[in-house]
């Protein structure tokens, strides 16, 4: 059986209306069931929290000059937000492949079972 074309007209025009909620959902199904990016948002939320510069930089209106501790803070938090992306990178990649293989299967492309 082939693929229904007309079923994949709006495709990409649905996939970036539906980004925005998908990547919102992962990153908290990510904080609710992965210990690991869980303890990461955590930290990163309490440095943000603690150290007020944090949102000032993210933001624009810190000041250039901080303190030893604000930057080992800057420096923990940045560490943070980049491994928190990474694992949200992976599960969006993979989310894309679980998506796809629902639409092929809805649309007749795939005819076999995982």
């Amino acid at each position: 059986m082939s693929i229904k074309y007309s079923a994949l007209y709006n495709l990409e025009e649905h996939a970036d209306k539906a980004f925005h909620d998908v990547d919102n959902d992962i990153r908290i199904e990510l904080r609710n069931n992965n210990e690991e990016y869980a303890k990461m948002w955590l930290e990163a939320s309490r440095l943000e929290r603690d150290f007020p510069m944090i949102l000032g930089l993210r933001t624009g209106t810190a000041t250039v000059s901080m303190s030893d501790e604000e930057y080992l803070a800057l420096f923990r938090y940045l560490t943070l937000k980049l491994e928190m992306e990474g694992i949200a990178r992976k599960d969006i990649y993979y989310r894309g492949y679980m998506d796809c293989y629902a639409f092929l299967k809805q649309t007749g492309g795939v005819l076999i079972e995982l």
